[in-house]
């Protein structure tokens, strides 16, 4: 199964920028665009129909994150490793 989603997430150090919000009416420092990966398999031993969660994986564009954090003063150029 595959899944879209806004990861949102409040970062170290003081922003400059307004917060953004979820649907919920939470405030947040940062919004990314986000992806899902989840893996089911057929166990005779699991409790919802013989089918289970293998395995997940949530990947996300850092390059916003690093980019904030760059400016807060969190990450320094070097920290890249460049």
């Amino acid at each position: 199964m595959l899944g879209n989603a806004w990861l949102f997430a409040n970062l170290p150090g003081q922003g400059e920028g307004s917060k953004v919000k979820d649907v919920k009416g939470r405030e947040w420092d940062i919004k990314v665009p986000a992806g899902f990966h989840f893996v089911y398999m057929k166990d005779s031993e699991a409790k919802h129909d013989g089918i289970k969660l293998a395995t997940t994986s949530v990947t996300s564009d850092s390059g916003p994150i690093v980019v904030e954090l760059l400016k807060r003063g969190v990450m320094k150029p070097a920290d890249l490793g460049l």
